[in-house]
Parts: C-alpha cells; structure tokens; sequence
C-alpha cells in the first residue's frame, strides 16, 4: 500500500508538470524573457516553502548540518534553473506533450543509469528485461508524440 501512495502522489505531481511549465512558459512570454520566467518560479516557491516551513515549525537545522552537505548536492538547484528555464523555452516551440515526453525520457534513462550502477546513494536496482523494455516503449512513445502527421 506504501509504494501504491508514493507512486499515486508521483503521479499527481507529475500531471502538474506541463501546467506548470505552460504557466511559467506564459510568464516567460509576457516578461520577454525565459530567465525572467525561471525567476518568478523561483520566487514563488521560495516564497511558498517560506510560509509552509512557517506553519508546519520543524527544527531548524544547524550549521553543522548545513556544512555537512557535500557541495556537489547544491547542484541540485542548478539542475532546477535549467528544467524549468529549458521547459520555458521549449513548450511554446514543440508543445507541452512533446517537451514533457522528452524530459520524462531523459529522467527514464538517467534513473536506469543511477539504479544500475547504484550512484549517488542509491540502491541499486538492476536494469531488467522489463526496465529495458519500459524505456524503450518511452522513447517511441517519444516519437509518436512528436509527430505533426
């Protein structure tokens, strides 16, 4: 039942995506600017994660927990400039289907990769028939869903 609620809530998550990438790719468009686009997206959920973290009170952590992060893991909001500011930029040119299918491959594959392999603390799960099979039916569906025909 656990793992039927994570991938339920995955889920639901992840029909928000072309939403949101269509609402920042609007604001984008009427700020002339992609980047100004990824800005507002920022500011909003920074602002946002401000008031919940306001409201739900959880301990805040020291500097010690702070400095125990590895650098390499801030790269994380890196990696969240480029996804929204790429979506921005993508979405009105090749459509919200067509640029979410392809991020959802990119994801795929690189997930593989990462369970395979067993990198950045993961366990590893390894790449199976059906796995392989999974990614492979992504792809195409990658191409279908780019056809203009």
């Amino acid at each position: 039942m656990k793992t039927f609620l994570l991938i339920l809530m995955v889920v639901v998550v992840g029909a928000l995506t072309p939403i949101q990438a269509t609402f920042n790719a609007r604001i984008g468009a009427i700020l002339h600017n992609p980047f100004y686009g990824t800005t507002v997206n920022f500011a909003v959920g920074l602002v946002a994660m401000l008031v919940l973290l306001a409201l739900l009170r959880p301990e805040l952590p020291g500097p010690k927990q702070f400095t125990a992060i590895p650098a390499y893991l801030y790269l994380s909001g890196i990696i969240g400039i480029m996804l929204v500011t790429s979506l921005i930029i993508a979405v009105p040119k090749i459509g919200a289907a067509t640029a979410i299918m392809g991020l959802v491959v990119g994801q795929m594959l690189t997930s593989m990769l990462i369970d395979q392999n067993g990198w950045l603390g993961v366990p590893v799960h390894p790449v199976s028939l059906s796995r392989l099979s999974g990614a492979l039916l992504l792809l195409a569906g990658l191409y279908l869903v780019q056809r203009t025909g």
